[in-house]
C-alpha cells in the first residue's frame, strides 16, 4: 500500500535520531522493500528495491542517487543490501520545495505498487536531478488548469490536431491555437462555472474564438493526472506528436508526470462536464478610458450555449 502525503511529511521532516552509517526509517515496508526516514546528516533517505538491470548512479549537491547500494537500519541493525538510495539534503529547501518533495515520493511509492522496479529506479534517479535544480510543483490553481486541458484532449476526437495546436505559441493568450482559431480552457473545482478571464483573451472576438468551460470532479480514489498522461499518450503514434506532448507535460508539471498522484477525478463525469462557448458571448468587462488591461471573474451558465461556428479545435467537445 502507499504511503499518504502526510505520513511522507512527517518522515521527512521529525527530528533525525539516526547515529552515523544509520539510517532512521520512519516508514518502513518491508514486503515492497519500500523505506522512508531520515540519517544522522537530516538528509531524507528513500529505499527502494534494487533494480539489478539498471546501474544508475547520480551525485549533485543535494541530491544523490545510487540504484545498487546497502543501508544499516537504526534500531535493528539491519543490512539492506542491494537496495536503492535516494538522498535528499532538505535543510535548505524552502517549504514549498519540501511539499513538492514530499509529493514525489508518494508518487514513487505507489510505482512501486505496479511491481516495475526499473520505473520506479528510473523516477529517484529523476527525483535526485530535480533536487539539485530546484523542485516546485505547479500551484493548486496551476494544476487546475492543466487537469482542465488534458479533459479537453481526453475528450477530443483529434487528439494529434489538438496536440499540434497545444501551447503552440508561447506569446499566445490561448491553451489551443491552429491558423484564426483559439481555444481557451478554464476549469474549476467548484459547483459552479467561476472563471477568471482576461481582456487579452477577449481582444479578438471573431466566430472562430471559444472557450471550454470544465468542471472537475474530484474524489478520493480516481484519475491522476498521471494516469491521465498515460492514457493520452498511448493514444499518440507519431513521434513528433509524442515529443510536443512530453514538453508541454514537462513544463508544465516541472516534474515527471509519473510523480503526480494527488489530486484524482472522477474522469467520466469531468469528461460530460465540458461547455463551450463563443468567446464573444461570454460576460465582457467595460473599459473605461485608459485603460491597457484587466482580469474579472465570470459565471456561466451549466447549460451549454448554442454557438455560430465550429473549429477542428471544439469539434466534438461539446454535448
Amino acid at each position: 500500500m502507499s504511503w499518504s502525503h502526510r505520513e511522507v511529511m512527517s518522515a521527512i521532516t521529525n527530528t533525525p535520531s539516526a547515529i552515523d552509517g544509520q539510517v532512521d526509517l520512519t516508514l518502513f515496508d518491508a514486503n515492497r522493500q519500500i523505506g522512508l526516514g531520515r540519517d544522522s546528516a537530516g538528509s531524507c533517505v528513500l529505499i527502494l528495491p534494487s533494480a539489478s538491470t539498471l546501474a544508475l548512479e547520480y551525485v549533485g549537491n543535494r541530491g544523490t542517487f545510487s540504484g545498487a547500494s546497502s543501508v544499516t537500519r537504526m534500531g535493528t541493525g539491519q543490512q539492506l543490501s542491494p537496495v536503492g538510495v535516494l538522498i535528499c539534503d532538505t535543510q535548505d529547501l524552502a517549504a514549498a520545495e519540501v511539499e513538492a518533495l514530499a509529493s514525489a515520493i508518494v508518487g514513487i511509492s505507489v510505482l512501486t505498487d505496479t511491481g516495475d522496479v526499473n520505473v520506479a529506479t528510473r523516477a529517484a534517479l529523476g527525483l535526485a536531478q530535480l533536487v539539485d535544480q530546484g523542485l516546485l510543483l505547479p500551484s493548486g490553481s496551476e494544476l487546475t488548469g492543466f487537469l482542465g486541458e488534458l479533459i479537453v484532449l481526453a475528450k477530443s476526437p483529434e487528439l494529434p490536431v489538438m496536440v499540434r495546436a497545444w501551447r503552440s505559441d508561447v506569446r499566445d493568450e490561448f491553451d489551443f491555437s491552429k491558423a484564426d482559431s483559439r481555444l481557451e480552457v478554464k476549469t474549476t473545482k467548484g459547483q459552479f462555472r467561476q472563471h477568471e478571464i482576461s481582456s487579452t483573451q477577449t481582444a479578438l472576438l471573431t466566430d472562430r474564438v471559444h472557450l471550454a468551460s470544465v468542471k472537475l470532479a474530484l474524489v478520493s480514489d480516481g484519475t491522476s493526472v498521471a494516469d491521465l498522461v498515460d492514457l493520452l499518450r498511448a493514444k499518440l503514434t507519431g513521434s513528433e506528436d509524442i515529443s510536443k506532448f512530453d514538453r508541454v507535460v514537462l513544463d508544465s508539471l516541472r516534474l515527471p508526470p509519473a510523480l503526480v498522484r494527488e489530486p484524482t477525478i472522477d474522469l467520466q463525469s469531468s469528461l460530460s462536464s465540458i461547455r463551450i462557448w463563443q468567446m464573444a458571448d461570454v460576460p465582457m468587462l467595460k473599459m473605461g478610458r485608459g485603460v491597457l488591461w484587466a482580469r474579472w471573474g465570470i459565471l456561466l451558465d451549466d447549460s451549454q450555449p448554442a454557438f455560430r461556428a465550429s473549429t477542428p479545435l471544439v469539434e466534438g467537445l461539446s454535448p
